[in-house]
């Protein structure tokens, strides 16, 4: 029961901060309490998978290092060495399990506890098989009191924050189908059987990491 509750209560904060840290500006005179909104399940689906990842999240920055050449090659090589230096595949890693378009999990609980508490609002439309699509996320302006709140007073924040930066930085601007393409690249992503767990890649990471920076972790 205990396990549970801790589930949902990190359920909501890692979907409140991904609201947070992703949503652009965004004003509606039907919305007066919203201040920014997040477009697509897909992208907080797969913004979600690389918080729950880290050795996915390491993967992926070494790629992006490779594949362009403005970034600091130093900074990568510090950040990988910070995450699995301190243990976090093994630590941090929370399991997700694959469906139809990838890494999934139901987030209408999670949703309706957030807008119910007023910190975010959501939309999304319903085809004729009753489907929801389009989905939406606003966050409101008590969302976002409470969050930097929090950010200031509560130091089991600063992990999350951290990592909404990292990914923020290097991979903020991408779509949700392109997060899941870069996640499909990854044959331990790609072969997983529907509804199995993803597994987790620490000892790929750490092989390129070797490979990359002639030094081994």
């Amino acid at each position: 029961m205990e396990e549970n509750l801790n589930k949902k209560y990190r359920d909501r904060l890692r979907i409140l901060l991904i609201i947070y840290f992703f949503s652009e500006p965004f004003q509606d005179n039907d919305k007066p309490k919203v201040i920014a909104r997040l477009k697509s399940e897909v992208k907080v689906q797969k913004l979600d998978f690389l918080i729950r990842y880290p050795s996915y999240l390491c993967y992926e920055l070494m790629l992006k290092m490779n594949e362009d050449s403005s970034i600091d090659r130093s900074e990568i090589k510090k950040l990988v060495g910070e995450i699995i230096d301190s243990h976090e595949p093994e630590i941090r890693t929370i399991d997700m399990r694959k469906f139809l378009y990838g890494a999934w999990e139901n987030l209408d609980k999670t949703i309706n506890f957030l807008k119910s508490h007023g910190l975010i609002d959501f939309e999304s439309k319903i085809d004729s098989s009753l489907k929801q699509y389009n989905k939406e996320y606003f966050l409101t302006s008590f969302g976002k009191q409470k969050v930097e709140n929090g950010l200031n007073t509560i130091s089991g924040l600063k992990w999350y924050s951290d990592r909404c930066a990292i990914i923020k930085k290097y991979f903020g601007d991408l779509k949700g189908s392109e997060l899941k393409a870069l996640q499909y690249g990854h044959t331990q992503y790609k072969d997983a059987m529907i509804n199995q767990y993803i597994h987790d890649i620490a000892e790929e990471a750490k092989n390129m990491f070797n490979k990359e920076f002639n030094e081994a972790l």
